[in-house]
C-alpha cells in the first residue's frame, strides 16, 4: 500500500479524450487494496451528486450520515428518485452521466443522484476496478438506506441504473440490503469481463430488487450475452456494432480492449 504522505502526488486521476467526445479517466497507479495501490477512503472516493430542476447543471453534495447536507438540498420528497451509477473509466458528471442526468431532467421534477466512484474505477486497472464494485456497492446501500431513514425517499420507490461496471455495482448493492430491496435496478449492459463465472453472489441478478430490468447492447464482449433480470431486453440481437453507434465509440471501445488483454497477458 503506497504511504498516506504520497498520497497527493502520485495517487491523482487525470481526465483525457482518446478519441472523438469520449472522456476517460487515467491513473499512475491503482486505487484498491494490494502492494502498490493507493489507499481507499470510500467516504472520501466516492461521491453523491445531486441534481434537480432547481440545480440542473450544479450539484449539491450528500454526505451520508450528515443530514445538514440533506435539509440544505433541493432535494424534494415529493419527486421520484434517480440514482445513476457511471462504468469503466468515466466520472460523474461524464458522458454518460450527463445524459441520463439531462434526460430524466428534461422529462420532469426528479431527484437524479449520480454515483461518482472514478478514482475506484480509473484506467488502466480494470481488474482493481472489479474488485472495488464490491466496496462501492456497500457503499452505495449505505446511501440509500440513509435516505430512507431520513424520511428523503423509501427504499420501494428508489430506481438505480447502472452502465458496465456501475450494473454490477447496482447487483452489490441490492445484495447488500437484503432482505430490504430497492424497487427498481436498470443495468445497461452488466459487465461480463471477470464476472462471468462467478455466480449468482458474483454478478448482477434479479433477486438484487423488486424489479430488475436490463439492456444487452454489447452480448458476449463487455456486456453479458445471458438473461440476469425480471425482464431482458436485446435491441439489435443485443450485440455489436449497433446501429447508430459512431465510428469514434468502436474505436475507443478497442482500444480498452487492448488495454484490459495487455494487462491479464
Amino acid at each position: 500500500m503506497i504511504p498516506d504522505f504520497l498520497t497527493p502526488f502520485i495517487c491523482v486521476t487525470i481526465t483525457f479524450t482518446i478519441i472523438g467526445n469520449n472522456p476517460a479517466h487515467i491513473s499512475p497507479f491503482p486505487t484498491g487494496n494490494c502492494t502498490l495501490c493507493c489507499p481507499i477512503q470510500p467516504d472520501r472516493d466516492i461521491e453523491y451528486q445531486l441534481y434537480t430542476r432547481r440545480n440542473p447543471g450544479i450539484p449539491n453534495l450528500l454526505v451520508v450520515n450528515n443530514a445538514a447536507t440533506l435539509q440544505r438540498s433541493s432535494f424534494n420528497r415529493s419527486n421520484p428518485t434517480v440514482v445513476y451509477i457511471h462504468g469503466y473509466s468515466e466520472r460523474a458528471p461524464g458522458l454518460s452521466a450527463a445524459t441520463i442526468r439531462d434526460a430524466y431532467l428534461r422529462r420532469g421534477d426528479y431527484n437524479v443522484v449520480l454515483v461518482d466512484w472514478g478514482k475506484l474505477s480509473a484506467l488502466p486497472w480494470y481488474i482493481t476496478a472489479v474488485r472495488n464494485t464490491r466496496l462501492v456497492g456497500p457503499h452505495v446501500g449505505g446511501m440509500v438506506r440513509w435516505l430512507d431513514a431520513q424520511g428523503a425517499v423509501p427504499m420501494s420507490r428508489v430506481h438505480v441504473i447502472g452502465f458496465s461496471l456501475g450494473a454490477e455495482v447496482a447487483g452489490f448493492m441490492g445484495k447488500s440490503l437484503a432482505p430490504q430491496q430497492v424497487g427498481r435496478i436498470t443495468g445497461l449492459d452488466a459487465a461480463f469481463p471477470l464476472y462471468m463465472d462467478t455466480g449468482a453472489d458474483g454478478h448482477l441478478t434479479s433477486a438484487d430488487a423488486t424489479f430488475v430490468d436490463v439492456v444487452h447492447t454489447d452480448g458476449g464482449i463487455f456486456g453479458f450475452p445471458t438473461p440476469l433480470g425480471h425482464a431482458d431486453f436485446y435491441p439489435n440481437g443485443g450485440r455489436p456494432p449497433q446501429p447508430g453507434c459512431a465510428t469514434d465509440n468502436v474505436i475507443y471501445s478497442g482500444i480498452i480492449r487492448i488495454i484490459n488483454h495487455c494487462l491479464r497477458s
